[in-house]
């Protein structure tokens, strides 16, 4: 069988939209049942020194639908390598071993774009302008996670679930040290016809201003894929207007951050949404899990109240905060995913399925 990164690469919008229903699906099921993930454990190994630093986490879902566990091992934070393991659930055979490190890139950047392609595909709203045919596009980042982000979003893009045509993506990639490499994106551009556009820039963040940064005020979609201690992405950013001569929304997502101590964007944003009462809420995958371990959130103690799990949400006028009243002619969507491994099970199970049904060795 193909491997999973090239067979998602080289698949159709609508086999992205399948597995994005398909994870949406699996946090359904996760926000029904929270017990189907067990607690995770993390031990250290034995021993002084270096190998003291060294850790490996363990977690586990169980469930009838999919059964496995993530393992990962943590080498002082130098990086992650691990597996997933895919099992029978009623008699424990394993049915797939995966590499986690694509795993985890994909199915984050689907997940992070369920509230995205909801937004986009429900016929009764209408809330992204795209001003001049023109879809602007920003992501923190440039590694693995925000190479899939950006390609998953690109497929929802032209995959019929936008109402309108559009004439030009525009993609602005923010970097701190290494520009991202841009040969799979431009052919991905180059194979949808010249009836649309994709263009690529790139900005090493010390060299724009962080606070009054045009690119980031002109974005329909923003995808933060940094792992931070400092905020990239600040409300002043969103509420400069001076680009735009309509209403605008923005859908914000955010990966890049995973510990109390890191923050994506900064307090002003999230206060925001906390100061409407709980009429408007931030999207996560988990509301258990971002608020342990999502520093944004923790630091303007953000309540159970003020957030809502994508496996909840029913609909989208829980998650568009209108900044209308701060005389910004602006919504936004904000969603904080931490990840949760039901994710990297449910896609492995999808995965084989299409195996399953030869579409994977069509590819």
């Amino acid at each position: 069988m193909v491997r999973l990164e090239i067979f998602f690469y080289y698949c159709s919008s609508e086999i992205i939209i399948e597995s994005l229903t398909s994870l949406h699906e699996s946090l359904r099921l996760y926000s029904q049942k929270h017990e189907i993930l067990p607690n995770r454990i993390f031990k250290q190994l034995d021993g002084s020194g270096e190998d003291s630093k060294i850790s490996h986490i363990f977690m586990p879902v169980v469930s009838k639908s999919f059964s496995g566990i993530k393992i990962l091992v943590n080498n002082n934070n130098k990086n992650f390598q691990g597996v997933i393991n895919l099992l029978e659930p009623k008699t424990g055979k394993l049915v797939g071993c995966f590499e986690a490190k694509q795993i985890t890139a994909i199915r984050t950047a689907l997940v992070s774009c369920i509230g995205l392609y909801m937004q986009l595909s429900d016929p009764c709203l209408e809330l992204f302008s795209f001003e001049n045919d023109t879809c602007q596009l920003t992501c923190f980042g440039t590694g693995l996670q925000a190479f899939w982000h950006i390609y998953i979003a690109i497929k929802l893009l032209v995959s019929g679930a936008v109402k309108k045509s559009l004439k030009l993506i525009e993609i602005n990639i923010l970097y701190h040290r290494n520009m991202m490499d841009l040969g799979c994106l431009e052919s991905l551009g180059k194979s949808l016809g010249s009836d649309l556009k994709i263009t690529f820039k790139q900005y090493q963040m010390n060299d724009i201003s962080s606070k009054n940064n045009d690119v980031v005020s002109s974005s329909d979609i923003i995808f933060g894929c940094l792992p931070t201690l400092e905020p990239n992405l600040f409300l002043q950013q969103l509420m400069n207007t001076k680009n735009s001569t309509a209403q605008k929304h923005t859908y914000i997502s955010l990966i890049g951050s995973y510990k109390p101590i890191m923050h994506e964007c900064d307090k002003e944003l999230i206060d925001a949404f906390k100061s409407n009462g709980g009429n408007v809420r931030i999207l996560v995958d988990s509301r258990e899990h971002t608020l342990l371990e999502s520093g944004e959130l923790i630091d303007s103690k953000i309540s159970p109240r003020d957030v809502i799990e994508i496996g909840e949400l029913e609909s989208m006028e829980d998650i568009i905060l209108d900044l209308n009243e701060r005389n910004c002619k602006r919504t936004i969507t904000l969603c904080k995913i931490v990840g949760l491994a039901v994710m990297d099970v449910a896609l492995a199970k999808k995965f084989l399925s299409f195996g399953a049904r030869g579409i994977a060795g069509k590819i």
